[in-house]
């Protein structure tokens, strides 16, 4: 087995931390105008408060479990920048990416749906006026 790099550790890859901090904040963002729009009716608000309490687990337990887990393969880095993230590969389960197209895929999924949530609010905002 050839190991790379001056240290003898072939570069990581996994996802940046910050590429999944996009994706929760596009999620994040959906819910803020969900409870914009929608919290005036109490059973509703009562809905969004289960969606909003059930995804600060699911978040808290993906960032808890993915801050404290260690990376198994030996033979690679831990960490890496930013822009190694982007300009680097990712493995993924269909095969390796780039991380730009890692990010693109992240941020432009939670983005089209904090946009489409916007986009919803305005016009329910509007329409009650």
């Amino acid at each position: 087995m050839q190991r790379g790099g001056p240290t003898g550790l072939q570069p990581a890859t996994h996802v940046h931390p910050l590429a999944v901090g996009a994706a929760a904040a596009g999620y994040a963002w959906f819910l803020l105008v969900c409870w914009i729009v929608f919290a005036a009716d109490r059973e509703m608000a009562a809905s969004l408060f289960m969606c909003t309490f059930i995804s600060i687990i699911l978040l808290g337990l993906l960032i808890g479990v993915g801050s404290s887990s260690r990376d198994v393969t030996p033979w690679m880095r831990s960490g890496r920048t930013w822009a190694e993230f982007l300009d680097g590969r990712v493995d993924t389960f269909t095969g390796p990416m780039t991380g730009r197209q890692v990010f693109a895929h992240l941020a432009g999924m939670s983005g089209t749906l904090a946009l489409g949530a916007t986009a919803l609010g305005i016009v329910i905002a509007c329409s009650h006026l």
